[in-house]
């Protein structure tokens, strides 16, 4: 995990108040070791963390940070046992693991939304779905757009979807699909976004679900959730009121989060402003 030689270093910077950079010179030439920073845990969060990890690594070169996206149950199981320096969860830790872990604590470093969009060849036909339609329509229970509405044309839907190894893969299953990934099916699957965004722009009759950004160009559909319709918005989506949205964590352990511990260096790095600004850059929505 953590080289202990730099740490003590570091630590003693910290607490002499001195400028880290002093110190990190010294480290360089002294000791010609390097820090490391493990974390472990959800794939949807990994490219949050893998991004800041390697924006540290720029700042910092003695520091090594190693991001593994091995799901929000192993990140959260790995920090417990202290087999990691930061668990990284999509989902809020369960009642059972709080009471298992007690001194494990949460803390929300992004937001997540979903859009689900169609051709616009369906704008000004189709407004709206329930959450139970998106389902219908990616296990294959919904095949024609005019079982959405008898008004719709009777056309059939093609529908695009992510990459099995995607992130956002994982949350439509986890969230849309009940966690049935059997009974998931998609015209065409693409590893990025950009990709859905593109294939659902030029493909008459089809629907796919984006981030936030990677709207441009398609017709966005509102969430029918029973009591209102929710357009996907960055406020709709912080402030949790957007249906296919939640919270993302990072999750530590006093073990290894603490004052001038590089667990802290890296979440307040996530939380300051420039780890915000990736947030934002790879269309996940930052705090607000």
């Amino acid at each position: 995990m953590k080289d202990k030689t730099v740490i003590y270093l570091l630590l003693i910077a910290l607490a002499a108040g001195l400028p880290l950079m002093y110190y990190i010179g010294n480290i360089t030439a002294v000791s010609q070791q390097y820090a490391t920073l493990d974390l472990n845990g959800s794939t949807t969060v990994f490219p949050i963390a893998q991004a800041c990890g390697e924006a540290l690594e720029a700042l910092y070169p003695w520091l090594d940070v190693t991001v593994n996206p091995t799901g929000s149950g192993t990140g959260i199981s790995t920090i417990a046992q202290n087999l990691t320096d930061i668990g990284m969860a999509s989902r809020a830790l369960k009642t059972s693991e709080k009471t298992a872990y007690p001194y494990l604590v949460e803390h929300t470093i992004a937001y997540d939304g979903i859009a689900i969009v169609t051709n616009n060849n369906l704008l000004g036909k189709i407004t709206n779905l329930t959450l139970s339609q998106v389902q219908g329509i990616y296990n294959n229970s919904i095949t024609n757009w005019n079982q959405i509405n008898a008004s719709l044309p009777s056309t059939p839907i093609v529908t695009a979807g992510r990459a099995t190894t995607s992130g956002t893969y994982d949350y439509f299953i986890e969230y849309i699909m009940d966690n049935n990934a059997t009974s998931y099916s998609a015209d065409a699957t693409f590893e990025a976004n950009a990709g859905v965004q593109n294939y659902v722009q030029t493909t008459p009759n089809s629907v796919g679900y984006v981030g936030l950004g990677y709207l441009t160009g398609t017709h966005v559909l509102l969430i029918d959730d029973g009591a209102d319709l929710w357009y996907p918005s960055v406020p709709a989506v912080a402030n949790g009121s957007y249906p296919i949205s939640r919270p993302l964590f990072l999750i530590t352990s006093p073990d290894t989060y603490y004052p001038g511990s590089l667990a802290e260096l890296f979440l307040n790095f996530v939380l300051g402003p420039q780890g915000q600004t990736i947030v934002a850059s790879i269309d996940y929505v930052p705090l607000p």
